[in-house]
């Protein structure tokens, strides 16, 4: 876990560069991640001007064996997000509440970012998961999967419910 560590006291003004890799060994560690298999960097920039601390955390790699949600085939999502970070050693001493703010106990020396990496990870996987629409609007998806759904849904069947059927027939 030391080597998500960054250290914040003592340092000087001015930016400070630090990468990870973060890969599947970092997953182990949170056994309820439905990511398992990954190969993101993690470029991350302290920047400390006076008394301000401000960390930006770029990410770009792939998250690979995620489920698509349409074929359910597995899929590799590309990661890229940007993410900036206040940190506070004071919570009493910060004016803008509509930034992204880490608070810490004024004593800290160092900030490990491991959780944060990973919260990172997961708000910049897509809502939704599907293979990739090609230039024809065609996709890529399982069409063995998709001719199953096909087969089994119903799209024209009335799903009312007829115990409201006498409702509809008010003006």
């Amino acid at each position: 876990m030391e080597e998500f560590n960054i250290k914040i006291k003592g340092v000087a003004d001015g930016k400070h560069y630090h990468s990870f890799v973060i890969d599947d060994s970092f997953f182990n560690d949170y056994n309820n991640s439905e990511i398992k298999n990954a190969n993101i960097l993690a470029s991350v920039t302290l920047e400390k001007k006076l008394d301000r601390l401000s960390l930006f955390v770029n990410l770009d790699g792939k998250v690979n064996n995620m489920l698509c949600d349409i074929c359910a085939e597995k899929i590799s999502l590309d990661i890229n997000s940007k993410n900036r970070i206040q940190i506070h050693d004071d919570e009493n001493n910060f004016q803008n509440k509509d930034e992204e703010v880490l608070c810490i106990n004024p004593s800290e020396k160092e900030i490990n970012i491991k959780h944060l990496l990973f919260e990172f990870v997961n708000l910049a996987l897509p809502t939704k998961r599907q293979h990739k629409i090609n230039a024809d609007g065609t996709s890529n998806c399982n069409q063995e999967m998709l001719d199953l759904i096909s087969k089994y849904t119903n799209p024209t069947k009335n799903m009312s419910d007829p115990r409201w059927d006498k409702l509809k027939t008010i003006k």
